[in-house]
């Protein structure tokens, strides 16, 4: 399938971290006016941007849209980008580097201190410190980003929530192993938080990668080549990119079909397959019309072009799956309003059973037995300050 290529932008997009973060992404840059459409990938994270026939492309007008929403964008070569799509990351760059090292760790931490409950050890404290300070600085690497630039826009994301929650806890372990004030350390449930929901990212972005295959898939069913009818009658094979609506194109046995047509001469069956799911050819003669991307039978035909790039049919079940992939349900549209005062809510919500600690402490403790009941039972506190960090860092890992 054939765009114009000299009125479509190619783009590298970061700070995106997940399929809401596309979405955020696409809607920015459909809002850029003279923008038609958006094609633009979670993983590699990038993005091609098809501008209308009248428009100049302007790259400026997309870096402003996306910083407004706290991505940055390059523009990059077409020969690169194209590269880049199609060779993929390993499965051990992004998320699967998370999953990587943090699964591994999860499971052998979770062995010693739950399985051989080595909680309460010099050494498995040691060790734990040191793999928790690998997949916080590593693994939680992205989440930070993420979190820096929503904060520079003053916004706040789960990017933000997961980045205090994973740290609150690593600090609040190093405090109190350093202290000695502490009897359970929550390393492992640092390396937990950010594993655990790298898993999700992870998930997300294979099915992301999944519809993109798919779409890559649709537009590569078209040929590129044509042979045309010219002046003097002869046939010259010429860039589908080179036909006009209007002009003759001859379709031999056998052939793909290159553009939408309707047939002047000739019978023959067509594999429509693609289009409609129906296995059996369909019978076609003078005055019907064909499909681009449709496989014709045994018979010659001499077809009329009456439809080009974006007026084909295979171009507008392109745009559908590309639609159906960045348009949201209405559930969606209300959790991004949820999400954007859930953020400020917990960390708030945090902050308050911080302080109510300290300011009453006697009354916090006996709400805190009330619910004691419903709950397995908590790690022991030997401090007003090491209950008040507990369970306000409780609040922040609960919330991720």
């Amino acid at each position: 399938m054939s765009f114009n290529a000299t009125n479509v932008t190619q783009i590298s997009i970061s700070g995106m971290t997940c399929q809401n973060c596309a979405r955020h992404a696409t809607e920015a840059l459909n809002a850029v006016p003279g923008v038609e459409r958006v094609r633009l990938q979670l993983e590699p994270g990038s993005a091609e941007v098809f501008w209308a026939t009248d428009q100049e492309s302007d790259i400026s007008k997309l870096e402003k849209a996306l910083e407004d929403v706290g991505f940055q964008c390059a523009q990059i070569a077409p020969a690169k980008f194209h590269r880049d799509t199609r060779s993929g990351k390993s499965r051990f760059s992004g998320w699967g580097l998370n999953l990587f090292l943090g699964g591994p760790v999860l499971i052998l931490m979770m062995l010693g201190e739950w399985g051989m409950e080595l909680g309460t050890s010099s050494n498995y404290r040691t060790f734990s410190f040191l793999f928790a300070s690998l997949i916080l600085f590593v693994a939680g690497s992205r989440f930070y980003r993420g979190a820096w630039q929503q904060l520079k826009k003053g916004r706040s994301n789960m990017d933000t929530l997961v980045s205090i929650g994973a740290s609150s806890a690593y600090l609040f372990s190093i405090w109190g192993w350093i202290s000695g004030k502490m009897v359970h350390l929550y390393f492992m449930e640092t390396v937990g938080i950010l594993t655990l929901i790298s898993l999700g990212h992870w998930m997300e972005a294979k099915v992301s990668a999944k519809a993109s295959s798919t779409l890559k898939s649709l537009m590569q069913l078209a040929p590129q080549r044509a042979r045309r009818q010219e002046a003097n009658g002869a046939f010259e094979e010429i860039d589908v990119s080179e036909l006009y609506q209007g002009d003759l194109m001859e379709i031999r046995p056998g052939d793909q079909i290159p553009a939408d047509g309707n047939i002047v001469e000739g019978k023959s069956s067509v594999d429509e397959s693609m289009l409609t799911g129906e296995s059996m050819p369909v019978e076609k003669s003078a005055g019907k019309k064909v499909y681009g991307a449709t496989q014709n039978g045994q018979g010659r035909l001499l077809v009329r072009v009456v439809g080009l790039g974006e007026d084909t049919a295979l171009a507008r079940i392109i745009q559908v799956v590309e639609h159906a992939q960045n348009s949201r349900a209405n559930i969606q549209r209300i959790g991004d309003k949820v999400s954007s005062v859930f953020v400020p809510v917990v960390v708030m919500l945090a902050l308050i059973t911080l302080f109510g600690w300290f300011v009453w402490p006697s009354g916090m403790q006996h709400i805190s037995e009330l619910i004691q009941p419903l709950l397995w039972s908590a790690p022991a506190t030997e401090s007003v300050l090491a209950a008040a960090v507990l369970h306000s860092v409780a609040v922040l890992i609960v919330a991720c």
